[in-house]
């Protein structure tokens, strides 16, 4: 459903993330993003490639005796597969989190067709 984008590039590893199929048409994308606020994410979808990028702020207002939480800027990015759409977003406790759902088109979809049964044939308009 989601494949990253050229794996070895800068930042590919971080954030770490996690991938979970909820049923067989939603999916759910979780990422640790521990110390990002909302205003310091951005998510977007173009082309089937979904980015997501965290800002860092300058704390220069903050003196630090240990700086253990990671607090780098980074663009993660992952190829969408065909049909599938996010469907929302959430940011609770460190955790930003984007469901996606599969729609195949209704002509894409398995039809059951009865034993013994006929499809009608198309109506032509031009010999009515």
């Amino acid at each position: 459903m989601l494949d990253t984008i050229r794996p070895g590039a800068a930042n590919q590893r971080f954030p770490p993330y996690d991938l979970e199929k909820i049923s067989d048409t939603h999916f759910r994308l979780s990422m640790a993003v521990a110390g990002y606020s909302a205003d310091d994410l951005e998510i977007t979808e173009h082309d089937g490639v979904l980015t997501v990028t965290g800002k860092v702020r300058n704390d220069e207002d903050r003196t630090y005796l240990h700086k253990g939480i990671a607090g780098r800027s980074f663009k993660r990015s992952f190829y969408l597969d065909q049909y599938v759409y996010v469907k929302g977003s959430d940011l609770q406790n460190g955790v930003l989190t984007i469901d996606f759902v599969k729609e195949l088109p209704e002509a894409m979809k398995p039809r059951k067709i009865a034993i013994g049964s006929q499809v009608p044939p198309a109506i032509d308009s031009q010999h009515m």
